[in-house]
């Protein structure tokens, strides 16, 4: 028999995240953004003048590339895309932020993510606001329900 997925059972260790009640009616999280480590290479000259390839690390505060990926599609396309596309990518950034702070799978995550109509506002701000970084205050006072 399979087990239901609970919050702190699929719960992913070292992964902060916001706290939203979903579908189940259990609080599950949405991963936020955390420090970004991003090698790249730099050309500096050795000891003779002579240019040499060499790592450097710049550390940032994000999510992974995928993730902003799916939110920079989220933003192409609520300016005047298709409502089929804005709801497919807004979904599709919400289930990844989903994913990223539990260990279940994408049909688990969409089941979780269902919402009527006058709840579709609300998932929308918390989803924006966790991938964008930025705090909303009204979704923070939500959020403690």
């Amino acid at each position: 028999m399979t087990e239901t997925p609970t919050p702190d059972s699929t719960r992913r260790e070292g992964i902060s995240a916001r706290s939203v009640r979903l579908a189940d009616g259990n609080r599950w999280g949405f991963a936020l953004p955390s420090v970004r480590l991003k090698p790249r290479v730099i050309i500096v000259p050795d000891e003779f003048g002579r240019q040499c390839e060499h790592i450097s690390v710049d550390a940032a505060i994000g999510h992974p590339l995928e993730i902003e990926r799916l939110y920079r599609t989220v933003q192409a396309v609520s300016g005047g895309g298709v409502v089929r596309e804005q709801y497919a990518a807004f979904f599709s950034l919400a289930v990844a932020l989903l994913r990223r702070a539990h260990d279940i799978g994408v049909e688990t995550a969409c089941e979780l993510l269902e919402v009527s109509a006058s709840e579709l506002p609300y998932l929308v701000r918390v989803v924006i606001s966790v991938a964008s970084g930025r705090e909303d205050p009204e979704v923070a006072d939500l959020a403690g329900e």
